[in-house]
């Protein structure tokens, strides 16, 4: 089985995951989890917790690239934690940037760098990420007013 005809379920967090996973395995049935080096831990803690045993295969190591942007940009949208964490590495940002999120555990790590507004995508899709930042700056913007 390979491409998308082998998936047997999706969500859209580990916990959901842990749940699709659960009523799929047949009991006593390992799971394989295919994985990079900087993984979080929520799913195989989760997993765990839920009785199911896991055998991790790290496939890919991340590399972090930090690029410095000689700009400032009023939204920046982020896919991953490490992304996060590579862009922080030499940028910083002005107090009107804000942040697209592809999940929450993107928007935690954005938090952890800036009090910016973090706008978290509903779903972990990229398309929706960026169509959910097109949405917000097509809002009208209410003028600023000087006293």
């Amino acid at each position: 089985f390979t491409g998308v005809s082998s998936i047997k379920g999706i969500a859209s967090s580990a916990r959901g995951l842990v749940e699709v996973v659960r009523n799929g395995l047949r009991k006593g049935q390992p799971l394989v989890f295919f994985c990079g080096d900087q993984r979080r831990w929520e799913l195989p803690c989760l997993l765990l917790d839920s009785g199911i045993r896991i055998e991790e295969l790290i496939l890919y190591h991340t590399r972090y690239l930090p690029i410095y942007l000689f700009k400032d940009y009023q939204g920046i949208l982020f896919c991953s934690p490490s992304a996060v964490r590579s862009f922080f590495a030499q940028n910083g940002v002005s107090r009107e940037t804000v942040f697209f999120a592809l999940g929450p555990s993107t928007a935690d790590e954005l938090r952890s760098f800036s009090s910016n507004k973090v706008v978290t995508c509903p779903e972990p899709d990229k398309h929706r990420l960026l169509q959910q930042a097109l949405l917000y700056f097509a809002q009208p913007v209410a003028p600023k007013h000087k006293f």
